[in-house]
C-alpha cells in the first residue's frame, strides 16, 4: 500500500470532518487520499440483476400492514386498538408473514 492512491468519499454522511483529518495525518507516510466521491457514486447506479429483482418485487411486508391498518381503523380515527391491529396482521397463521401472502 506504500505510496499507492487510496480512494476515499469526502461526500458521505459516514465520515466526519475530523475523522478524514485523523485518516489524513496517520496515513501521509503510507499512502495518498484521493477524493472518489463521483466514482463511488457513479458506481451506486450501476446495480445487478439481483439488486434489481429486489428493488423491483412488491412491497408485501408494508402492503399487508396497510390493508391490516385499514380493516382496524375507521374515517376519523386517530388512534387505533394497537392489539386489534396486531391481531390483523399476524392473521391466521400467528405470523407478519400471513398477512401477506
Amino acid at each position: 500500500m506504500r505510496n499507492k492512491g487510496v480512494g476515499i468519499k469526502l461526500g458521505s454522511y459516514g465520515l466526519r470532518a475530523q475523522q478524514c483529518s485523523t485518516l489524513k495525518t496517520n496515513l501521509v507516510e503510507l499512502c495518498r487520499l484521493e477524493e472518489t466521491s463521483v466514482l463511488v457514486r457513479a458506481q451506486h447506479l450501476v446495480q445487478s440483476p439481483t439488486e434489481l429483482s429486489y428493488v423491483r418485487r412488491p412491497p408485501a411486508p408494508a402492503d399487508a400492514c396497510l390493508r391490516a391498518l385499514r380493516e382496524v381503523a375507521g374515517p376519523g380515527d386517530i388512534t387505533v386498538d394497537s392489539t386489534a391491529l396486531e391481531r390483523q396482521i399476524q392473521g391466521s397463521k400467528g405470523h407478519f408473514l400471513a398477512a401477506s401472502a
